[in-house]
């Protein structure tokens, strides 16, 4: 993999805005031409580590630009090669290179939580200078409270060690904790009067929205409007998803006629589904459904979207919506995903396809019992108890369960399912006979 090393003129995010600030010597815009081809070298091996071509360079007694190895770092970031632009980063601070200015803090903090996390991030941004902590450093910071996928992630990581003692509890303690954290960043930022942008709002926005305290989102409306910030496209989308969780449908698609609907991120896109479902209009929030989807364009943010999406195409009743996306590359299979298909398609009277997905299961050792259950209750529940048996066999012979009480449990539930089928037959029975006599 080769990086290619494009000048630092062209059209950047805020985040990399530093690149072109005239501090030091900044300005210079592009690579020494020996230097880059010292770089293209390395870049050839994914793993290759960069500071030794820079310590060699330096240690010949050739001058080093700052914004040399800042760029450096800006395409290994938009390589995805995050831990050698964090090992680069720290060089440059480790070597003095240039007197570092906040938004250096910034990348290195943006790195820092990429790769070793929200602790290690809130570890280095303590240590940060106060006099480098401008605007830019704690939105950076502000971000990553305000998060969307953070409690998810850290649930996900959960389910993988094996965690399954109340992880709603876990959420809740975490998106106070989490809460608590952002307030107190944003609190400093209006001690400082840093609030002059609309990110710091949207963060917070974006925060209240998803924990549903939404008398602060109106009230951060009411902090940006006094502050005369005007409002961006992320604003427009917290403001459409407030109007679609108060269910105000009018303010919405009034608000929806003045947006250009490009702007429009997944999350919006599926608050205003969920607020139609609960007005009924199925077909329009499959169509703002099928918006979602197409706003979706990166592997990682289909991966957190696709569940979500899945069960609100459930709620809608598209049963081929819900197996199409369980299909797709983009699913992770893990067994409480597979306890939701089945639900949502059973819910529907799927149970055919809910077959194909059972079967196709692989349980562990160790496994969640409920989704055994449920398949094995849904076949008795329809009279196919030799689907019910296949079913158990799936969950229960064939990876040898070491649990006796999850045994008895799903013994129970074959039994009751049985007499179950076994009542029915006799009451038909005798309705039967009643009749007849009469």
């Amino acid at each position: 993999m080769r990086l290619i090393f494009q000048p630092c003129a062209r059209a950047v995010p805020a985040f990399r805005k530093y690149l072109l600030r005239s501090v030091g010597t900044l300005s210079s815009p592009e690579l020494n031409d020996r230097l880059r081809r010292h770089i293209d070298k390395a870049g050839e091996d994914p793993k290759a580590s960069f500071v030794p071509v820079l310590e060699q360079w330096k240690q010949q007694g050739n001058q080093l630009n700052p914004s040399d190895v800042r760029l450096i770092v800006e395409n290994l970031r938009d390589s995805k090669r995050f831990p050698q632009a964090l090992k680069v980063s720290e060089w440059m601070s480790d070597q003095k290179v240039c007197d570092l200015v906040p938004e250096d803090f910034a990348a290195r903090l943006h790195l820092i939580d990429k790769i070793l996390g929200l602790n290690a991030a809130e570890k280095f941004f303590k240590s940060i200078p106060e006099n480098k902590r401008d605007d830019f450093v704690y939105t950076t910071m502000l971000s990553f409270y305000a998060r969307l996928d953070e409690t998810e992630s850290t649930l996900w990581k959960m389910k993988e060690i094996g965690y399954r003692s109340k992880p709603h509890i876990f959420k809740h303690m975490m998106s106070s904790k989490t809460l608590a954290k952002a307030e107190s960043i944003f609190g400093k930022m209006t001690e400082l009067r840093y609030l002059s942008k609309p990110s710091p709002f949207n963060h917070m926005m974006s925060l209240y929205i998803s924990l549903g305290k939404l008398d602060m989102v109106h009230e951060i409306l009411s902090q940006m409007k006094e502050n005369n910030v005007e409002p961006d496209k992320i604003t427009l989308n917290n403001k459409l998803r407030l109007y679609a969780a108060e269910s105000k449908i009018k303010e919405m698609l009034k608000l929806l006629a003045k947006c250009d609907t490009n702007t429009f991120d997944w999350r919006t896109c599926s608050d205003i589904a969920k607020a139609y479902l609960r007005q009924g209009s199925v077909v329009e929030a499959v169509n703002m459904l099928r918006r979602a989807e197409e706003s979706l364009v990166d592997p990682e943010s289909k991966k957190l979207a696709y569940k979500s999406l899945m069960r609100l195409y459930g709620e809608a009743g598209k049963a081929e919506d819900v197996s199409r996306i369980w299909e797709s590359d983009y699913f992770e299979k893990w067994e409480e995903d597979y306890r939701l298909v089945l639900y949502i398609l059973l819910k529907l009277n799927h149970n055919n396809e809910a077959g194909k997905i059972y079967n196709s299961w692989i349980p562990p050792i160790k496994h969640d019992v409920r989704i055994v259950a449920m398949m094995a209750s849904a076949y008795c529940e329809r009279g196919q108890l030799k689907d019910a048996e296949d079913a158990m066999f799936t969950g229960v012979v064939r990876p040898a369960l070491d649990n006796v009480l999850q045994l008895a449990l799903l013994a129970l539930v074959v039994v009751l399912c049985k007499l179950v089928v076994l009542v029915k037959f006799i009451l038909k029975m005798a309705f039967d006979a009643i009749t007849t006599s009469i």
